[in-house]
């Protein structure tokens, strides 16, 4: 029997550690590597049932001023604070994870464009008006500028989607931010 215990538990520890490698260490969101891995499958039942998506690529505006002014455990604290906000007020079934420094990423399953656009505004107003409580007291108030894509509406495939959702970040951060 034990040498059964031991696969088993060796079985536990393996998958504790593939989650924990698809997890961003600071956020606990889904990592780069992992939301690639989603948006692909994502795609593929999309295309099979012939039901939209969409993605929302999330940008801290101005975050590099907040490290340099607060320092990075309050630039920590940011990020941390964002993540559950993003969790707190999407749906289930949809993902959330850290694309990059300051930047997150929603696969949004069976959304159009016009609903995506939507909770992009809504999360977009909240940020805004929901100060970040620091450790030292007060609060630090951020904004972010949001990019949406759609499949099949957008782009065809996993990639395009992402690519589009950067390029609508970047002409939200080009038009004055916090848009």
């Amino acid at each position: 029997g034990h040498l059964a215990a031991g696969a088993i538990e060796n079985a536990r520890l393996y998958a504790s550690m593939s989650e924990l490698a698809a997890r961003d260490m600071l956020t606990g969101l889904y990592n780069r590597r992992l939301l690639e891995q989603r948006l692909t499958e994502e795609t593929q039942r999309a295309f099979r049932y012939a039901k939209p998506y969409s993605v929302l690529m999330l940008d801290i505006d101005r975050f590099k001023a907040i490290n340099d002014t607060y320092g990075h455990p309050v630039g920590d604290v940011v990020l941390q604070s964002l993540a559950r906000t993003l969790l707190k007020e999407v749906r289930d079934i949809d993902t959330v994870a850290r694309y990059g420094g300051e930047e997150f990423v929603i696969i949004l399953p069976e959304t159009e464009g016009l609903d995506g656009t939507l909770l992009a505004d809504r999360l977009r107003t909240l940020i805004a008006q929901t100060p970040i409580t620091l450790s030292a007291g007060g609060g630090l108030s951020i904004t972010v500028s949001i990019g949406i894509a759609s499949y099949p509406h957008c782009a065809d495939t996993s990639q395009l989607v992402i690519e589009r959702a950067d390029q609508a970040l970047y002409q939200a951060k080009r038009n004055g931010r916090n848009q």
